[in-house]
């Protein structure tokens, strides 16, 4: 215990010595270690792999290890053990920087039970955070997006925001997700669009008027689900036409906030792809002031 804890203290401050532990085998260490490890072994080692995995030009030699299904396996073992849980998908999400990791994660079959938890412990902050930031690493291409929803795990994010929208952290996190899987995915956006998910949506934006990261994340959704002309009128009768000039107010308040104006400007961009949304958007002021706001 000593000496792993004194190895994770020093991996990820010097290049050399991490070049070192993984030449000296310690993926294979970890594959024969963990699966009859306790809980507080495997923690301080999956924090390790997280580091490890970032090492420039390993990821190939890490790939090979199979490390990932051993990672699946603590996964499929921790029973009730939230923060072991929580360790090892925040692993994945960060070796989920890497297109080798990615695929191992659909070989080795992780989603499946990191959406299965999803779905039982939902309520748990911690848990809700983990797994939504390791969705928002992992689905970064329309097949992993597709697999995220065939798994269920679009519908438990919608079912966590509309049981929470107060907490901004859980709110921002589960955001994200959707956000990220709803991009260039049709069948992503159209399940959110038929959910009657917009109206949490609404409520977030209700409940944190001047937060920035929440008014992102959900024009981020909003802009996603506005690509289909069938959710426009939805979107303009559930008023979000006030909330999409805030947001655009709070990114000119904020310039560096790109990412803001720009989900906003293209939710704008997509509804106005309809003739009665265009007129609409006259009368509410909302053009006008996008010019103004460009212009400044």
């Amino acid at each position: 215990m000593q000496v792993l804890q004194l190895l994770a203290c020093m991996c990820g401050r010097d290049g050399a010595v991490d070049n070192f532990v993984l030449d000296r085998g310690i993926m294979s260490i970890f594959n024969s270690l963990l699966p009859k490890a306790d809980s507080q072994i495997c923690e301080i080692a999956m924090r390790m792999i997280a580091v490890l995995s970032t090492v420039p030009d390993r990821d190939s030699d890490i790939n090979r290890s199979g490390i990932v299904g051993t990672i699946v396996s603590v996964i499929n073992s921790c029973g009730n053990d939230h923060q072991l849980f929580g360790e090892a998908v925040t692993c994945l999400a960060v070796m989920c920087a890497r297109t080798r990791h990615k695929n191992a994660v659909v070989s080795q079959k992780a989603v499946p039970p990191i959406v299965f938890n999803l779905k039982k412990f939902m309520e748990r902050k911690e848990i809700l955070i983990a797994i939504s930031r390791f969705v928002a690493a992992f689905a970064t291409k329309s097949q992993f997006r597709t697999l995220i929803l065939h798994e269920g795990g679009i519908d438990a994010f919608i079912v966590a925001l509309a049981n929470d929208p107060r907490d901004p952290d859980k709110v921002c996190a589960v955001l994200r997700a959707m956000w990220t899987c709803a991009i260039d995915n049709d069948d992503v956006a159209n399940s959110l669009g038929v959910s009657g998910m917009l109206i949490s949506l609404l409520m977030v934006l209700e409940q944190h008027p001047e937060h920035i990261e929440t008014h992102e994340c959900a024009m981020g959704v909003l802009r996603r689900i506005a690509q289909q002309k069938t959710f426009h009128e939805e979107i303009i009768n559930c008023c979000f036409l006030p909330h999409i000039v805030r947001a655009i107010k709070l990114g000119s308040e904020h310039p560096e906030q790109i990412d803001l104006l720009k989900e906003s400007f293209g939710v704008i961009g997509n509804l106005a792809a309809d003739e009665w949304v265009r007129e609409q958007l006259g009368e509410e002021g909302v053009v006008s002031g996008t010019i103004n706001r460009k212009l400044v």
